[in-house]
C-alpha cells in the first residue's frame, strides 16, 4: 500500500462491475464470498484515497465499490441494485459495507426489493457523491487528483486519522454468508443414536451431563442440536444451570479430523460451520 490515491474505473463501456456469478453452484458462490471478504478487507486497511468512477451498471457484489469508496463519482449511464433476492441468494459480505454509506434502513430496503436504481437516485442516497456529465467526467477527475497532490499529507491524515473508516465486520459477514449458503444444503448426518448431552432438572437447578464418548466431548453439530433441544424447557424450568462432564476431559474444543476436513473448504463455509459448533453454548447462556 504505497500509493496515496487510488483511481479505479471501468474498462468495459456499458458494465463497471456485475458482481459474482450468482448463478454458478453453491460452492462456486462460497468461493467468490472469500475473495470479496479479502477485497473488502483491502479496502479497509488501505491507507490510499480511493476514487471510484462509474460509467455504467453495477450490481450485487460490484456495489463494494462504490460502497467502500472515499469518494465515488458516477455520470448518468451509471445504475446500482442488489438482485440478489431475485435468484433466491442474499446480498452478504456487500451489504455491511452498504451499511455505513446508506443505513440499515436503506440496504435492507434495496436487498427485499433487488431494485435497480439510476444515478440520480444514487445521489440521492448517498451512494454516490457527485454526479457529473461524461463530458465533463475526464476534468472532474483531474480536478480532485490535482486538489489531493496539492496536499498529500493533508488528505491521507484526514481519511486515516482524523475520520478514519471503522473497520467493517466483514469476516463475519463471510460467516452470516457461509449460514446462509449451508442451510440451503445437508449440513451433515446427526447421529441420532448417540447419546452426548444428560439433562436432568430439580428445585430449579438444572444439570448438564456432556457425555459424547465417540467424540470426547469436542465441538460438534450434535451437541449443538441437543443442548438447543432442551433450551426451551430451561428457560421455562431452571433458574440455575450447572454444566459439567461424564468423561475425564469436560471438553477439549474442535475435534482434529474435523479441522482436517476443512482445509480443503471455503473459509465462509468453515467459519459458519465453526460458529454453529459454538452456538449452543452461546445460546445456553
Amino acid at each position: 500500500d504505497t500509493a496515496d490515491f487510488l483511481v479505479l474505473r471501468q474498462a468495459d463501456a456499458v458494465v463497471f462491475n456485475h458482481g459474482a456469478p450468482i448463478d454458478s453452484d453453491t460452492a462456486s458462490v462460497a468461493f467468490y464470498m472469500d475473495k470479496y471478504v479479502k477485497l473488502a478487507q483491502a479496502f479497509s486497511r488501505s491507507k490510499a484515497i480511493v476514487l471510484v468512477v462509474i460509467d455504467g451498471d453495477v450490481r450485487g457484489g460490484g456495489m463494494l465499490f462504490p460502497a467502500m469508496a472515499d469518494i465515488c463519482v458516477a455520470t448518468q449511464q451509471a445504475s446500482f441494485g442488489l438482485p440478489e433476492i431475485h435468484r433466491n441468494m442474499v446480498p452478504s459480505v456487500v451489504s455491511r459495507a452498504l451499511v455505513e454509506r446508506l443505513g440499515q434502513s436503506t440496504v435492507r430496503r434495496l436487498s427485499l426489493t433487488g431494485e435497480a436504481f439510476d444515478a440520480t437516485n444514487a445521489l440521492q442516497l448517498g451512494m454516490i457523491d457527485s454526479l457529473v456529465e461524461k463530458l465533463d467526467l475526464e476534468q472532474y477527475i483531474e480536478n480532485m487528483l490535482r486538489r489531493w497532490k496539492m496536499k498529500p499529507a493533508a488528505a491521507r491524515f484526514i481519511k486515516n486519522e482524523l475520520l478514519p473508516r471503522k473497520e467493517p465486520s466483514m469476516l463475519a459477514m463471510g460467516t452470516v454468508a457461509g449460514s446462509w449458503l449451508t442451510s440451503r444444503k445437508e449440513r451433515g448426518v446427526l447421529d441420532g443414536d448417540r447419546t452426548v448431552l444428560d439433562v436432568s432438572i430439580s428445585d430449579s437447578i438444572a444439570t448438564l451431563v456432556m457425555c459424547d464418548s465417540v467424540y470426547q466431548n469436542t465441538m460438534t453439530f450434535e451437541m449443538t442440536a441437543a443442548i438447543r433441544s432442551f433450551i426451551p424447557r430451561l428457560r421455562a424450568e431452571a433458574r440455575v444451570v450447572i454444566l459439567t462432564s461424564s468423561l475425564k476431559n469436560f471438553h477439549v474444543g474442535l475435534n482434529p479430523s474435523r479441522a482436517r476436513q476443512w482445509a480443503s473448504r471455503p473459509t465462509c463455509h468453515v467459519a459458519a460451520d465453526m460458529k454453529e459448533c459454538y452456538m449452543g453454548f452461546v445460546e445456553l447462556a
